[in-house]
């Protein structure tokens, strides 16, 4: 029988503990140094350990804090969350037929938004290279559904169309974003959009309620007229617990 190497029985005792509720969430683990004395292993051992039970999600790192258990009761919650199914390919019409994105997407269920910012700032270049300028107004939220946090989004519009609008107001009123641009003369008449996964950054745990160890599913949405001009870019972090994306085509 192979061997069971030293670093999984090491994460095998440590899981045993976290979720027989020995070691309670918000525990502070040892130092790997002082993890090293106990077990009489290597650094490379403690740290390959501890990567294991990071990678499970019943661990995080938090900067100047150490190792901490994770309260693992928020994902368990989520196993029985019904995903929000987004049809990427169909959503985008929504709002011309006096529905929010959002409305599309729950289908009844309770959302809300929180957590608003609007103003005026200075693009990302990644998003200059799209709308034509750095100086852009934004709109900050975070979307909950089913009181759940379930999505961050920022809409990046330059600034020149947007100055002194409803745009950058809190309420943007019946119409949305795209309604009051089409009312400035920039009607929308298409969309493109960019998918992508990475690890969690800086506040996107605390305001997703997912650990440091976990990964996000990103998107950016961007909104052309029909001359082709780019009036807004809509860059989305989400909670890949709660989201399907669905993209239909022609064969």
């Amino acid at each position: 029988m192979t061997e069971v190497p030293l670093y999984r029985q090491f994460a095998d005792g440590l899981r045993s503990q976290i979720l027989s509720g020995e070691l309670e969430p918000g525990h502070k683990l040892p130092s790997e140094a002082k993890l090293m004395d106990q077990w009489d292993t290597s650094r490379t051992t403690v740290r390959q350990a501890l990567a294991v039970l990071a990678h499970e999600g019943l661990i995080e790192s938090r900067k100047g804090s150490g190792v901490r258990v994770r309260d693992v009761s928020a994902d368990r919650d989520l196993h029985n969350f019904k995903p929000i199914v987004r049809i990427e390919t169909t959503r985008g019409s929504a709002w011309k037929r006096g529905r929010s994105m959002w409305e599309r997407d729950v289908q009844g269920r309770e959302f809300a938004n929180d957590q608003l910012k609007t103003g005026r700032t200075t693009a990302p270049d990644r998003v200059a290279a799209v709308i034509g300028t750095n100086d852009a107004g934004f709109r900050s939220r975070r979307y909950r559904v089913d009181g759940r946090p379930a999505l961050l989004s920022v809409s990046y519009l330059p600034f020149e169309i947007v100055d002194g609008t409803q745009i950058l107001e809190p309420d943007t009123g019946p119409d949305g974003t795209y309604g009051l641009l089409r009312d400035l003369g920039y009607e929308i008449a298409g969309f493109s959009m960019q998918v992508w996964g990475r690890r969690v950054q800086s506040d996107e745990p605390e305001r997703l309620g997912i650990s440091n160890s976990s990964f996000v599913l990103c998107a950016a949405r961007t909104a052309f007229t029909e001359t082709g001009r780019a009036v807004e870019v809509n860059e989305m972090v989400m909670n890949p617990a709660m989201f399907v994306l669905q993209f239909n085509w022609d064969a």
